[in-house]
């Protein structure tokens, strides 16, 4: 909730186009240290460790996910409208 409130502060007082040119700065350094983690972390994965929680494969856990992202989703989006507005 704090990070909504923030990025609706950030919109009003500079507008949207500020959140935009933000997010080209921030995106490629994100990927780029998630990349790095991944790559650090791979020798250590032991795939055999996730059978008892994906033991009915992926599909189980993403249709659980699907409608708590879209909530979220939404959320974000009217954050995003109603401040700029």
């Amino acid at each position: 909730m704090g990070a909504m409130v923030f990025v609706c502060a950030v919109a009003v007082r500079s507008g949207i186009a500020v959140l935009g040119r933000l997010a080209q700065i921030l995106v490629p350094v994100v990927i780029l240290l998630l990349t790095i983690i991944v790559i650090l972390v791979f020798p250590d994965i032991e795939l055999e460790n996730m059978f008892p929680m994906f033991e009915n494969g992926l599909l189980p856990s993403i249709m659980g996910a699907a409608t708590p992202q879209s909530w979220f989703s939404e959320c974000f989006l009217m954050a995003f409208l109603l401040a700029c507005h």
